[in-house]
């Protein structure tokens, strides 16, 4: 029987040669051995070449799990036979981390035969991404020119790369162009952080946003302290003060501004004005406000504005009265005046004398001015001659009718007339018992009675009364003997002469009357249309039209002169002097 050999498919058989010839002689038996041997190879096919990759540490595993193995191993005759390995030392790679190893496949079956070794190459490389942080996002601000720096010293750097095998590793960043930011002097900038490992795995980017802002404030200096006058305007800036030093680091045309807070005074027209400026410049930065102090002062008198004379000389008659004089203010609405008037007249003093007249004027700050007029006045004699008539049944005859002013030194006398024996007691004269030298009835014709007094101006007055005595006493309706004229006004509140009158006509007669009064020298002082009739129903009580006589509301005391005209009647105009009395 075969005998089993060294190895898995070999044999040792011991083959015994016998011979006999035919006669039985056996020749001696000769051994023959044959060695039965396996000298075919082995086959299997080496795992194909291979790429793994390093872990997050860096380290990688060449397990033939991992790898490949051989699975195909195959014998003519040896079984369970396995392929072996050997690895060279890795070979470094292009980038840190990664190698390159050699691993060589041999298979020798149990008789020795061995297959051609193969060689499978293993490729360590490195797939993981490096990581890193952006720096978080960050303002940063422009300095006192408007300039900024963005290097990472100020805006942040990336301090935590790490890649599981690469070392040393750098992020990198890309700015942006600056994106001009919502107000002047400010940006916005995009930083694009990147990092890539040593062999070329880059992480995703990451972006930073640096917002470049402007955090100084705004300089200026306010105006300083002011007095100003109250009629200045304290919102003019060229009176006051304005602020002329604006300035910024970043923002252009820069313009302070200012609230002001106005405190009342010592009096209407003062007070202290706190003025506050502020400044804020285009990104909202303001400066510390700063104070202004105009203090607004009324030191100006009232001033005159109508023109009047500083002095006058007049007669004593002739005295005008204290003018209206016209004030104003620099800020005053309303000014004070105080008028007064001293006068320097004694009694009987036949010397020129004055007279003072002082406005004192003060405003609501009691700021004073005094203005004087002196009124040199010249004492002069004057005789005021009075015509009248009356019939001789009329009744007494008061001759106080004819003056204005009484003296306790002064009385009326009886001067002359057609008869000397008359009834005159003091003041009235009574025609009805009139009788001539002759001793008959024939007593018609003027009688002159004089009044002289010293005027309280000094002015000597005479005033001497001639009266017609007339027998015209028959009333004849709606004629011209029917009216009656005042021969004198003494409008001075006593009730008696208030008005220049025209009584004996009714309205039944149908006149329209015109009065038109003149002053000696003829200028028409009073023309009045549809006068109205009756006793103390007169329009004139001794005013004068101020187109006529000046500002004056009434005229002086003396004789005027009416004329009369009876509108429509037929009858010639009424004419004559009448004596106004004013005071």
């Amino acid at each position: 029987d075969p005998v089993a050999g060294t190895c898995e498919g070999t044999f040792v058989i011991t083959r015994t040669w016998s011979l006999s010839d035919n006669c039985g002689n056996a020749a001696a038996d000769q051994v023959q051995t044959i060695t039965v041997s396996d000298n075919i190879l082995p086959t299997f096919t080496a795992p194909a070449d291979i790429e793994i990759f390093t872990d997050a540490d860096c380290n990688y595993d060449t397990d033939v799990s991992l790898t490949g193995d051989v699975t195909d191993e195959a014998d003519n005759c040896s079984t369970g036979i396995q392929a072996t390995y050997v690895d060279s030392d890795p070979v470094a790679g292009t980038c840190e981390g990664t190698f390159v190893i050699t691993r060589t496949w041999s298979l020798s079956d149990n008789c020795g035969n061995a297959a051609a070794d193969q060689v499978q190459t293993i490729t360590v490389s490195d797939n993981i991404l490096p990581t890193f942080t952006a720096p978080a996002d960050i303002e940063i601000f422009t300095d006192a020119d408007c300039n900024y720096d963005t290097d990472v010293s100020l805006t942040g750097d990336v301090t935590d790369e790490a890649d599981n095998c690469s070392t040393g590793i750098q992020a990198t960043y890309v700015d942006s162009d600056p994106v001009a930011g919502t107000c002047e002097g400010t940006f916005v900038i995009t930083r694009t952080w990147s990092l890539s490992d040593n062999c070329g795995n880059a992480a995703a980017d990451q972006v930073q946003t640096i917002a470049i802002s402007d955090n100084r404030a705004p300089t200026f200096t306010a105006p300083v302290d002011i007095t100003i006058n109250c009629e200045d305007n304290n919102e003019d800036l060229t009176i006051t003060g304005d602020v002329t030093d604006e300035a910024d680091n970043c923002s252009n045309g820069l313009t302070a501004t200012y609230v002001d807070d106005i405190a009342e005074g010592d009096c209407p027209n003062e007070r202290i004005i706190t003025r506050t400026w502020s400044l804020i410049d285009n990104c909202g930065n303001t400066a510390e406000d700063q104070v202004q102090i105009i203090t607004v002062i009324d030191d100006q008198a009232p001033e005159l504005v109508t023109e009047f004379p500083s002095s006058v000389n007049v007669s004593c008659d002739a005295i005008p009265d204290a003018p209206e004089l016209g004030f104003a203010d620099n800020c005053s609405e309303n000014v004070t005046v105080v008028f007064s008037e001293s006068s320097m007249y004694t009694t009987n003093v036949t010397e020129s004398y004055e007279i003072i007249r002082t406005w004192e004027v003060t405003d609501e700050c009691n700021n004073t001015a005094v203005y004087e007029q002196v009124v040199t006045v010249t004492i002069d004699e004057f005789l005021n001659q009075i015509s009248d008539e009356a019939c001789s049944d009329d009744g007494d005859i008061n001759l106080n009718d004819y003056i204005s002013d009484f003296n306790d030194d002064a009385s009326w006398t009886f001067v002359s007339g057609v008869t000397n024996n008359i009834n005159f007691n003091g003041t009235i004269f009574d025609p009805s018992n009139l009788v001539d030298i002759t001793g008959d009835q024939d007593f018609l014709g003027d009688y002159v009675f004089r009044y002289t007094y010293t005027s309280p101006t000094g002015c000597l007055e005479t005033t001497e009364v001639t009266i017609n005595i007339n027998d015209d006493c028959v009333v004849f309706p709606c004629s011209s003997e029917d009216i009656e004229i005042s021969k004198a006004v003494t409008p001075n509140g006593d009730t008696y002469n208030e008005s220049f009158d025209i009584t004996g006509i009714t309205a039944d007669c149908g006149f329209e009357i015109r009065v038109q009064i003149f002053n000696r020298w003829g200028a028409q002082i009073f023309d009045g249309k549809n006068y109205s009739i009756g006793e103390g129903m007169g329009e004139w009580r001794g005013q004068a039209h101020k187109s006529s006589i000046g500002n004056a509301d009434t005229v002086p005391n003396g004789t005027y002169y009416y004329i009369i005209t009876l509108e429509n009647s037929g009858l010639p105009p009424f004419t004559g002097p009448v004596y106004l009395g004013t005071k």
